[in-house]
Formats: structure tokens, C-alpha cells, sequence
């Protein structure tokens, strides 16, 4: 964290403000993602400035947000434009943080899976009891000598072995993975589920959801509708290095 933009941005983050607040009236309390407006608001107007990049825009949005709360402190209307009050060289440069969330989406999908049986007892991979396609049932003729004949009753003749087998068509389920990316003047969250994540937490999305694969296939009876949404990996990047490229 430091001080000091550069004109550009300064005047470019002023007129951002005035021109949001031309359409939405501002909120004084100061609790919304860009200040005294949502994200919404925000990103609604922005085409006309040219930012097309999310990145930017987030950062700009959270700058916004920092400065309205900077301004408040010193007792200033919730509602004025912090960039009136703040001249360039006294605008504070946040720490501002990205976050990757991949989390399972909402819907469960499924696969059948062959799997296979190698030892005769159970299943390669998902230890599921084996399907016997042949037996032979030992005999005595002659003078002692041993024959097999063929048989099929493996589970009521005890005399009936089991030579060969087949595996199992298993279905297996499994969630589509999407992958959400944030912006946030915070480093973390304790969110659980993706549907918990929205601006109340101060996280800005800067893209669209993006496909991240799938999670691993499971036998469907392990899989549980709580899982869905469920958030599975949350990596956090400083972004102080784009965020000092961009301002100053």
C-alpha cells in the first residue's frame, strides 16, 4: 500500500464517479462495492471510458471503494466524490488481491465406466464383486481320475469353481467444474459453496465463468447433492505490481 496516482488516472477515476452518480443516486453509507455504488452500476458505465479490461475495471472499482472510505474517515458526506476531496498525490493505492475459486456447478453429470476384473474376486478399481461367466465342477471317473464338466450354479454348488469372469459396468458421477475470478480488497474468505460468494464479501468478478473440467468421477451412491456448488480450490494472487502499473 502507498500513495500517489498518476493525473491520468486521477482524472479518469473522478469522472468515473460523476458520471456513475449521474444515473444512480449514491449511497451514503459507503457500503457498496465501489463505494457509493455496486459493481453493477459501475461496470454499466465504464464502456464509455474504453476500459474493456476486467482486471482494470475491478481495480479502478476498489479503488473507488477504498477512497470513499478513506474520505468518510475524516468526516466527509458518504455520498461526495472522494476524488474532489483527494487531489492525486493524497489518493491511497490499496493492496488488492485476486482470487481463482474453481467449485463444483450446480449439476450432477454422469459416465458409465467398464471396470474390469483382473484377480477374480473383485473389480480393479472400484472393488465390486466380480460376475463368474464360466465354471467347472471336478469329478471322479475310472480308476480315480479327474474331469472336469462345465457348470453354472457357482452360489448354490460348493463343488462349482469359478474360471472365468467379467467386470462390472459401474456408473459414475461427477460435477462439471467453473472457475470464478475475483477481485477484493481483502486476501481471503471462509466461503464453502460459490453461491455465497457475491459483493456483500467485497469480491468483484473481473470475468465470466470459465470451464475448469471436471471433478473426479466417483461411484454416483458417493455422490451427495451437498456437494454441489461446493467450493474445491481458492488460490489468492497480490496484484500490487498491476495494480502500481495501472495507477501510476
Amino acid at each position: 500500500m502507498g500513495k500517489g496516482i498518476s493525473r491520468d488516472s486521477w482524472i479518469t477515476l473522478k469522472h468515473l464517479w460523476r458520471l456513475v452518480s449521474l444515473t444512480n443516486k449514491p449511497n451514503k453509507r459507503s457500503t457498496e462495492s465501489c463505494g457509493s455504488f455496486t459493481y453493477d452500476n459501475f461496470f454499466k458505465v465504464s464502456s464509455m471510458f474504453s476500459i474493456d479490461n476486467g482486471e482494470d475495471l475491478g481495480i479502478y472499482c476498489l479503488v473507488m471503494k477504498d477512497s470513499q472510505d478513506k474520505v468518510k474517515e475524516q468526516g466527509h458526506d458518504g455520498g461526495v466524490n472522494p476524488f474532489e476531496v483527494l487531489g492525486p498525490d493524497e489518493v491511497t493505492i490499496p493492496e488488492i488481491w485476486e482470487h481463482q475459486i474453481i467449485n463444483n456447478s450446480d449439476s450432477i453429470d454422469s459416465v458409465n465406466y467398464y471396470d474390469v476384473c483382473s484377480d477374480g474376486e473383485e473389480t480393479d478399481v472400484y472393488g465390486l464383486p466380480c460376475d463368474c461367466t464360466n465354471g467347472r465342477r471336478a469329478i471322479l471317473v475310472g480308476d480315480g481320475d479327474v474331469q472336469y464338466e462345465e457348470c453354472t450354479y457357482m452360489d448354490s454348488d460348493p463343488k462349482c469353481e469359478c474360471i472365468e469372469w467379467r467386470g462390472r459396468e459401474v456408473e459414475l458421477c461427477f460435477f462439471p467444474l467453473e472457475m470464478f475470478t475475483y477481485l477484493s480488497l481483502e486476501s481471503g474468505t471462509s466461503q464453502e459453496y460459490h453461491w455465497e460468494i457475491n459483493e456483500d464479501y467485497g469480491l468483484i468478478p473481473i470475468v465470466d465463468i470459465e470451464d475448469a473440467g471436471d471433478s473426479i468421477p466417483q461411484m454416483c451412491d458417493d455422490t451427495t447433492n451437498n456437494d454441489e456448488g461446493r467450493i474445491v480450490s481458492h488460490d489468492t494472487y497480490d496484484l500490487h505490481k498491476t495494480v502500481d502499473n495501472l495507477l501510476k
